[in-house]
């Protein structure tokens, strides 16, 4: 939304809130799109650098591809199981050209920061690929507390 308000863009679309319509002046042209009325959507604001504290830190989304055997995601979660890592999402994805290999999206919750990269050193030598796609403090904010915070 911030983008289409600031570059004026014309051929854009953006789903959002009316209160963030509102905040960057821009038209609702349409309300409750959902095909689910308790469909709730993340919005996650992205940054190129972490600003938070390795302590403050207790979620994160992570992306793995394993190799086609049996029991391959199986060991793989009970590893990071083993280390105490939480499981709050877990979304597979076919890879495209690659028949049966799947990429895994994962979001995870810890207490502690270090056991969580003991996990994901732990883990990284079953898969085919592991990407962290980010880490951040876990929370449910609304767009008035994270404005504000950005102001």
């Amino acid at each position: 939304m911030k983008e289409i308000a600031e570059k004026g863009l014309k051929n854009a679309v953006a789903i959002g809130s009316k209160t963030g319509a509102r905040h960057y002046g821009l038209s609702v042209i349409a309300e409750s799109i959902e095909t689910n009325k308790k469909n709730y959507t993340r919005f996650l604001i992205v940054e190129k650098e972490n600003r938070l504290k390795a302590e403050d830190i207790d979620k994160a989304s992570i992306s793995i591809t394993l190799p086609n055997h049996k029991g391959s995601l199986s060991k793989a979660l009970s590893i990071i199981a083993f280390y105490d890592v939480d499981l709050s999402k877990i979304e597979s994805v076919p890879v495209i050209g690659e028949p049966w290999h799947y990429r895994f999206f994962i979001d995870v919750l810890f207490d502690d920061y270090q056991k969580y990269k003991s996990m994901l050193q732990a883990v990284g030598p079953l898969t085919d690929d592991l990407q962290v796609m980010g880490e951040y403090k876990s929370g449910q904010r609304s767009f008035e507390q994270i404005h504000a915070q950005t102001k």
